[in-house]
C-alpha cells in the first residue's frame, strides 16, 4: 500500500506540472515585425547612362530612353571643354579628345570639319527631357566651380544633381556659399559615429539625397539603422548604386539586390537595368494595392468571434500588413504579408458554442509533443529519486537484520 501510495503520489505531482506546462506553452505569443522602409516618399528609380541595353550608353538617345521607360532620374558624366561647355561623350569618345580642347576642336576631332553632328552638350540633354526627369551629373571634381557657373547660366539648378565625393565638412562650406546648387554627397566609410555625423550634417546643409557604398556586404553604411539616420535627421534620402558590386557591398543588380536594399532603409536606387528596375516598382505598387484592400477586409473581422488561434494568426496577419503598406516597403515584405493576410482570412475558424462561453484549448502538434517531453522528464526524474530513497532504505534495513 505504502508503494502504491507514493507512485500515486508521484503521478499526482506529474499531472500537476505537465498542466502548468501546458499553460505556460499556450499564452507564449512570438512577437512579429517588419522593418519599416525610408518614409520619404515614394521610390526613386535612377538610370546609370540612361537605357544602356538597347543604345549606348551616355547618349541622348540612352537618356531619352531611359525616362521613356520610367527612370525618375537619369545619371550621366560630364567632361568640361577647354572653352567651359560641359559635354556628354562615350567611351569611345573620351580616347578621341582631350579636355585641353575646345568645343569646337572635339566637335572636328569627332566627326571631322564638314560634319552637321553635334556634340550633346548637358544643357541640350536637360531641354530634351523636358522635366520629366531629373539628372545626376558625374564629373572631374576639379571643374565643380566651373559646372556651377554653367548651370546658373542655363538655369538648370533645380533640374541637375553634381555628384561629388567630398569630405563632409567640404560639402557643407560649399552648400552655405552656394545655396542654389543641391549637391549629392557620397558616404563610403564603415564606422557608425562617423556615419551618423556625416549624415547629419549634410542632410542638416539640406542635400536632398546621400549616397552610400562599400565593397563590404555588412558595411555600416548598409545597415538599417544607417538609412534610419537619414529621416531622423531630415528629408534627405538613402541612395544605393547598384551597377557595380563595389559600390553596394557585393550585391547583384537585380530583383534580389533591390529588395535587399529597400528593405534596408534605401529609397534611391541606381541601376543598369532601368526597365527592370521600373518593372520592380510597378509590380510593388500593384502589390500594395492589393494589400490596402485585403487590409481593408480583413479589419472587418470581429475578432471575437475567431478561435484563439485563428483570432491570433488574422492580428499579426493585419499588423503585418499595416507595416509593409508603406511606402517603400519592398517588394517581398508585401507579398509576404499580403499572402499571410489571404492564408489567415481563408481559414479563420469561428468560435464554438461551448468555447465561446469558456474558451478552448487549442491543441497543436508543438504543443503535444513540447507536453511529451516534458511529462518524460520529469516523470524519469521523479522515478529516479524515488528509487534512490527505496535503495537508501533497503540499505538501512538490510544493516538492522544484520545486527
Amino acid at each position: 500500500m505504502r508503494k502504491y501510495s507514493v507512485f500515486s503520489s508521484l503521478l499526482k505531482n506529474c499531472m500537476a506540472l505537465l498542466l502548468a506546462c501546458a499553460v505556460l506553452f499556450g499564452v507564449l505569443v512570438t512577437a512579429y515585425a517588419v522593418d519599416a522602409a525610408d518614409p520619404q516618399g515614394g521610390l526613386i528609380a535612377v538610370a546609370s547612362r540612361g537605357e544602356t541595353t538597347a543604345h549606348t550608353p551616355n547618349t541622348p538617345e540612352a537618356v531619352l530612353a531611359a525616362t521613356e521607360a520610367g527612370a525618375d532620374l537619369v545619371s550621366v558624366a560630364v567632361t568640361k571643354t577647354a572653352d567651359g561647355q560641359f559635354v556628354l561623350l562615350t567611351d569611345a569618345q573620351k580616347a578621341l579628345v582631350t579636355e585641353t580642347q575646345t568645343f569646337s576642336q572635339m566637335q572636328v576631332s569627332l566627326f571631322g570639319a564638314s560634319s552637321s553632328l553635334l556634340l550633346p552638350t548637358l544643357e541640350t540633354v536637360a531641354d530634351l527631357l523636358d522635366s520629366r526627369a531629373g539628372l545626376i551629373v558625374d564629373f572631374d571634381v576639379s571643374a565643380l566651380d566651373a559646372l556651377c557657373a554653367y548651370l546658373r547660366e542655363h538655369a538648370l539648378t533645380d533640374s541637375v544633381l553634381p555628384r561629388v565625393n567630398l569630405p563632409a565638412k567640404t560639402i557643407v562650406s560649399f552648400t552655405e556659399a552656394n545655396p542654389d546648387i543641391r549637391l549629392l554627397g557620397i558616404y563610403h566609410g564603415n564606422v557608425v559615429m562617423n556615419a551618423d555625423a556625416f549624415l547629419a550634417r549634410l542632410s542638416a546643409a539640406g542635400l536632398p539625397i546621400v549616397q552610400c557604398q562599400n565593397k563590404n556586404y555588412f558595411c555600416v553604411s548598409f545597415q538599417k539603422f544607417t538609412a534610419d539616420r537619414f529621416s531622423k535627421n531630415g528629408n534627405c534620402r538613402a541612395m544605393v548604386n547598384m551597377t557595380k558590386k563595389e559600390l553596394c557591398g557585393q550585391r547583384d543588380d537585380s530583383v534580389t539586390g533591390w529588395d535587399d536594399m529597400i528593405s534596408r532603409g534605401f529609397s534611391v536606387i541606381e541601376t543598369g537595368d532601368i526597365r527592370g528596375l521600373c518593372a520592380y516598382i510597378a509590380q510593388q505598387q500593384a502589390t500594395k494595392q492589393a494589400l490596402l484592400s485585403s487590409l481593408e477586409t480583413a479589419k472587418q473581422t470581429d475578432l471575437s468571434a475567431l478561435r484563439a488561434q485563428s483570432a491570433k494568426a488574422l492580428s499579426d496577419a493585419i499588423a503585418a500588413g499595416e507595416d509593409a503598406k508603406g511606402e517603400n516597403a519592398s517588394l517581398s515584405a508585401r507579398q509576404s504579408a499580403l499572402s499571410a493576410l489571404q492564408n489567415a482570412s481563408a481559414t479563420k475558424v469561428p468560435r464554438g458554442e461551448d468555447e465561446t462561453r469558456k474558451g478552448a484549448l487549442q491543441i497543436t502538434t508543438g504543443k503535444v509533443l513540447t507536453v511529451l517531453f516534458f511529462a518524460v522528464l520529469v516523470l524519469a526524474v521523479q522515478i529516479y529519486f524515488h528509487k534512490k530513497q527505496g535503495n537508501k532504505g533497503e540499505d538501512r534495513y538490510a544493516k538492522k537484520e544484520h545486527h
